[in-house]
């Protein structure tokens, strides 16, 4: 298979409070992406159906430094389980409300995503990683229906980016033996003010 943005209340994102203070954002006006990730998706098949995406963040060298000096409290530059733990306990409350940067689109039909499964957090190489789960339910078989999804943070602080094309998106279980990805601008959502569009990704599958 052809393998496969913001600002942010940080109320209600504690977890970015220590790059916000880094970079010294005076207010609303600084909207441009601050925090940039690099998001590869693995698809999983079920009958030969989509039923969930097993989504991977890697963030940016700085964003990653603030975040691992701001929990890991221990030992410098590194977090220990309870710290990855509490991590990722304020991280899904707060991904909640902004969909986990994460939409499926099925037959024309977008869907928020309200929660997800199996959220752990990593610190590899000095690079803070994300990983998820988002269930597709019900799920979608894109040989009959037109399945698409979109990364990316609607106030367009953090922008999360598909790596390049032949790397970022896999497939697992019983997916069809051919299926293809293409990507276009979401030219009906507007980020920024129309500063960007978001990136739709379509899998086609025979």
């Amino acid at each position: 298979m052809a393998q496969f943005a913001p600002m942010l209340d940080r109320r209600l994102l504690p977890w970015l409070a220590a790059l916000a203070l880094l970079l010294g954002l005076a207010g609303a006006a600084q909207a441009h992406p601050h925090v940039w990730i690099d998001a590869t998706v693995n698809l999983v098949f079920k009958d030969k159906k989509v039923e969930a995406m097993n989504v991977t963040w890697v963030f940016d060298e700085a964003y990653s430094a603030a975040t691992i000096a701001d929990f890991g409290k221990h030992q410098k530059g590194k977090m220990d389980k309870a710290e990855l733990a509490g991590l990722v306990g304020e991280s899904t409350k707060s991904l909640a409300h902004y969909s986990f940067f994460t939409y499926v689109q099925v037959d024309g039909v977008r869907h928020r995503t309200d929660a997800v499964e199996d959220f752990t957090a990593e610190v590899k190489g000095g690079r803070l990683i994300y990983r998820f789960t988002v269930p597709v339910a019900p799920a979608a078989d894109p040989a009959r229906q037109r399945f698409e999804f979109l990364l990316f943070d609607e106030t367009y602080y953090v922008f999360v980016g598909l790596v390049e094309k032949g790397k970022a998106i896999t497939t697992s279980g019983d997916a069809p033996e051919l299926c293809t990805d293409s990507r276009k601008q979401d030219l009906t959502t507007p980020l920024y003010f129309g500063y960007d569009y978001p990136t739709i990704v379509r899998v086609s599958c025979q």
